[in-house]
């Protein structure tokens, strides 16, 4: 009950760069009302906050983050407590609002709050030190130690009681910076934290045997009988109805796809950085022909396409997901989705990227080579390289699970499947040759299935062509060369293409997995 009744607004900003000021409401309205408001409604609502918060005259712009500027910081927290107010709280819970804006932001934001507070809604905040102006703003002040109550009451209220209790406020200062201080404990010496906290524990009790304290006690149990009367009549409005999971699933997908647009590095990036291989790849290898060094040549580029797509899977995930991810934290501890509708969206709005980044790869790097000239050869190996990319990214976002440091993680995964690499893909050493532990580990290994599929796919039915002096030392067919170094490729073709799969959904599962246990940090 008390989720649905109060917001509470985090002390930093969690929210996307590329989006508008508008767009940022919208649709955390869409995640946030229930599932019967209309369009319509949800841009009233939104232009309702935006109005609230003093916030037209940047609705249009974009949040802006560290390199592309955008809204200043006070209209950062704006938007950040627009965003509780989406779902009309009755009761608004702030942490240091005001902290790391400057005196004239900070007035008017408390400005603006003490507005909501006055048209109904209980606003409690806490906030160190505050100026003289922002203090004759308040309603009434708590001031706690010890964690316990010192003080608690309007502002004309806080010198009298203080100066009856012996600590009168010097003339022309601040009454919070005197009494604040006043009730602080000094813990910078053992002495000097004797002192202070024995002062503490005096002006907290001198405060609960007072008259002020006794009165507020007395509202507080009245409010609270009222309350249980209210629910116990039924009057107490229950739980709305959420949004619909596929409104919810379809918000956050274009939430995701309308940052990675906006974004014109990370876009392009997620285009061109796999085909950006493809000179390098060309200018070593060149056109294959059909001579026994065109054997060792293939190797090659099947080497560099099994391991290539799996690195930019990495290095997209690296660049994109963090944002994603911080943002997520916010949102769950909000309530508004799960961490499996988060990752489903994830995996669903990488993959259409991954798809083209492939085709375009596999598109232009086999047909430059001349490898197998077969279109189901070829579409086998769009297939693999495709899969090979998803799984990339899906085992980062996995590892960052593990690891909330960004380079931790990159370095990590990058190491996952430079081993696997080498130990199951047989293009470096076979595997036969390799000691037994390797021989085993290799079948959880990626790419013993993708190098065994794409072995497969190239060389059968391929015909080689030998000098007659060397006849009898020469690989012949394509064929033989699969059976000698890889047999069964042809037979567990299917096979590999569903353990493939297989490796697809256990990565997401894996994901899922690892936030589960590891858990949401702590958000300041």
């Amino acid at each position: 009950m008390m989720r649905q009744k109060s917001s509470y607004v985090l002390q930093a900003d969690r929210l996307l760069p590329t989006l508008t000021v508008r767009e940022t409401l919208t649709y955390m309205a869409y995640l946030k009302l229930p599932g019967h408001f209309k369009p319509s409604d949800i841009n009233r609502k939104v232009q309702t906050v935006i109005t609230d918060m003093g916030l037209n005259h940047v609705a249009e712009n974009r949040i802006g983050g560290a390199i592309v500027r955008g809204v200043s910081g006070g209209e950062k927290r704006r938007i950040t407590i627009g965003v509780q107010l989406l779902k009309d709280p009755d009761i608004l819970l702030l942490d240091e609002p005001t902290s790391g804006l400057d005196a004239f932001t900070a007035h008017h934001l408390v400005q603006s709050l003490a507005d909501l507070a006055h048209k109904g809604k209980l606003v409690i905040m806490s906030i160190h030190q505050p100026r003289s102006d922002i203090f004759r703003l308040l309603d009434k002040i708590a001031i706690l130690t010890i964690g316990q109550l010192a003080f608690l009451g309007r502002p004309d209220q806080m010198v009298p009681y203080f100066t009856s209790v012996g600590y009168s406020c010097p003339v022309n200062q601040n009454p919070c910076d005197i009494y604040i201080d006043l009730t602080s404990v000094d813990r910078r010496t053992p002495d000097q934290e004797v002192k202070t906290l024995k002062r503490a524990k005096k002006l907290c009790a001198a405060f609960t045997n007072n008259e002020i304290y006794t009165e507020i006690l007395k509202r507080i149990t009245f409010g609270l009988s009222q309350y249980d009367s209210e629910e116990t009549q039924g009057t107490v409005e229950r739980v709305s109805k959420s949004p619909s999971y596929p409104r919810t699933f379809n918000c956050l997908l274009n939430r995701m796809n309308i940052h990675v647009w906006r974004n014109r590095g990370d876009c392009l990036g997620r285009f061109i950085f796999l085909p950006f291989f493809i000179p390098f790849i060309i200018m070593f290898l060149g056109r294959l022909g059909l001579n026994q060094e065109s054997i060792q040549d293939r190797l090659g580029v099947i080497y560099q396409a099994s391991q290539v797509p799996p690195y930019m899977g990495i290095v997209n995930g690296v660049a994109l997901y963090p944002a994603l991810r911080d943002l997520f934290y916010r949102e769950y501890q909000d309530g508004l989705y799960s961490t499996l509708t988060f990752l489903g969206v994830y995996y669903v709005h990488c993959l259409p990227f991954n798809i083209i980044s492939s085709l375009v790869f596999s598109g232009i790097l086999y047909w430059s080579v001349g490898l197998n000239p077969d279109l189901v050869s070829f579409g086998c190996f769009i297939l693999v390289v495709v899969m090979l990319s998803q799984i990339g990214e899906m085992v980062t976002v996995s590892i960052m699970g593990v690891f909330r440091n960004i380079q931790l993680a990159s370095n990590a995964t990058t190491l996952i499947f430079s081993a696997s690499g080498v130990v199951a893909s047989g293009l470096l050493r076979t595997i036969e040759n390799m000691p037994t532990v390797l021989q085993w580990a290799s079948y959880i290994a990626v790419h013993k299935y993708s190098t065994a599929i794409l072995v497969g796919n190239e060389f059968h039915g391929l015909k080689f062509t030998c000098p007659e002096q060397a006849a009898e030392q020469c690989m012949m067919k394509g064929d033989n060369f699969i059976n000698t170094y890889y047999p069964h490729a042809l037979e567990h073709m299917t096979r590999n293409f569903i353990i493939l799969g297989g490796y697809s959904t256990a990565v997401f599962i894996l994901a899922f997995i690892v936030m589960k246990i590891r858990g949401i940090p702590t958000l300041h």
